[in-house]
């Protein structure tokens, strides 16, 4: 713990405080969706993670569901790039961003969006594609952290480098429905311009043939770390080598 303050200075110190107070797993590499069970006749969010996975250091080695509590998405340096156009005009004054989701990665979280856990079932009203779907959009975020003006941006890019944008910039609005057809899942990019803990609450919502239209919202947790200042790593690496030091001469003592 001293060690990563050390490193990433106070800000990654009140980040990991504030992780502990939500008392979750960490998700930092390999696929995982954000999905709904329909559970009781009623639409119920959770993660699905899948087998490689890495929680918590290590793959999960199962696939396994997990109430959005139980979870923290964490990305920091290894999700770490240069903003380039297309994307300058929605990261306005941001020369580096973080950016995962869209490739399969176990050092960044490969994150998408699922409707297709087995309790969903086929019994559901169409999606502006006339197949059966589950729709998804963003209710709230919650940011907590440094940055004055703190940017979400959810997209895919087509076949020309256009972006197709899912949602755009931190308490947006105007923010389209995600429609997924029944059985599927998919995945885009998450970019968010700052560190710090962005508390992400969505909504999902269809219209059972039997049970008529159903809706549920959960909040998600993703954590971006900073990346260090080469300042703070001399300083972590000075720390460590004046405690290894320290180490030697106090085995070289207890020697003598």
């Amino acid at each position: 713990m001293k060690t990563r303050e050390l490193t990433f200075g106070p800000l990654i110190a009140s980040l990991l405080i504030t992780s502990a107070a939500f008392a979750a797993d960490i998700y930092t590499g390999g696929h995982g969706d954000i999905g709904v069970s329909y559970i009781d006749n009623e639409l119920v969010f959770r993660y699905e993670l899948g087998s490689s996975a890495i929680v918590n250091g290590s793959p999960l080695g199962t696939v396994t569901q997990f109430a959005p509590d139980e979870i923290i998405t964490q990305a920091g340096p290894t999700a770490y790039e240069e903003i380039t156009s297309p994307l300058t005009s929605y990261f306005p004054d941001k020369t580096h961003g973080y950016f995962f989701g869209a490739n399969s990665s176990s050092t960044t979280p490969y994150l998408g969006f699922g409707a297709d856990d087995p309790t969903i079932g086929g019994g559901w009203g169409p999606g502006p594609h006339g197949l059966p779907a589950i729709n998804y959009s963003i209710a709230g975020v919650t940011y907590t952290g440094a940055a004055l003006d703190p940017q979400i941006l959810y997209y895919s890019l087509g076949p020309f480098g256009e972006i197709y944008t899912l949602y755009d910039h931190l308490g947006d609005a105007t923010v389209p429905n995600i429609p997924l057809p029944v059985g599927a899942h998919s995945h885009a990019t998450w970019g968010f311009s700052d560190p710090g803990i962005y508390d992400v609450t969505w909504s999902a919502n269809g219209t059972h043939v039997i049970d008529g239209f159903k809706q549920t919202t959960g909040t998600f947790r993703f954590e971006i770390l900073p990346v260090p200042e080469p300042a703070s790593i001399t300083l972590g690496v000075l720390g460590l080598l004046a405690l290894t030091l320290a180490c030697r001469r106090f085995r070289r003592q207890v020697s003598a």
